[in-house]
């Protein structure tokens, strides 16, 4: 059920529906909608057939259990962050295949802090153009393009630009 749940929340927040949003959609209230989000509850077939619906969809994206052997995102699933000179892409969403990887591109001028997000997780950066300093757990270093790191994501970290930098990051999720 939580994988199911899992399922249903990357696709409402791909498609940018809140709870709420989706919930009146459905006709259900919030918490229902937050339980099945969570695998607390299993929706019954015609609610599972709504949700569904409502996330463009087939009922068989949900249910299926077996890895997709070919999954194809079109621009619009994709979604671009922007803070303080920062921008995040993120290319392949978690949950697009597997529950733990997630694909990123950042894109940051000289000097901008790239904002890291502690997560219990391990992190791959492949550094392709520019430069990029981190400090992972008070140790300091400059990754610089076609080198890469692997570190676990969980301790204290920062990244701070160097030129043009961007960054393609896989989370990988345990």
């Amino acid at each position: 059920m939580k994988e199911l749940g899992a399922k249903i929340r990357f696709q409402r927040k791909a498609l940018g529906h809140t709870l709420k949003s989706l919930a009146d959609e459905l006709d259900i209230s919030v918490m229902t909608l937050q339980r099945i989000e969570t695998g607390q509850i299993s929706p019954s077939v015609a609610l599972m057939q709504k949700i569904a619906q409502e996330l463009k969809k087939p009922m068989s994206f949900f249910v299926h259990e077996r890895e997709a052997s070919f999954v194809h995102l079109a621009a619009d699933d994709l979604r671009v962050y922007s803070q303080g000179g920062v921008e995040l892409s993120e290319v392949f969403p978690q949950g697009a295949v597997d529950n733990r990887i997630s694909v990123f591109v950042t894109r940051a001028k000289d000097g901008r802090i790239i904002k890291p997000r502690t997560t219990n997780s391990r992190q791959f950066i492949y550094q392709i153009s520019g430069g990029l300093d981190i400090t992972h757990e008070g140790k300091s270093m400059s990754l610089q393009p076609g080198e890469a790191i692997y570190f676990d994501a969980a301790a204290d970290q920062t990244f701070m630009a160097k030129g043009d930098s961007v960054s393609v990051q896989v989370v990988i999720r345990k």
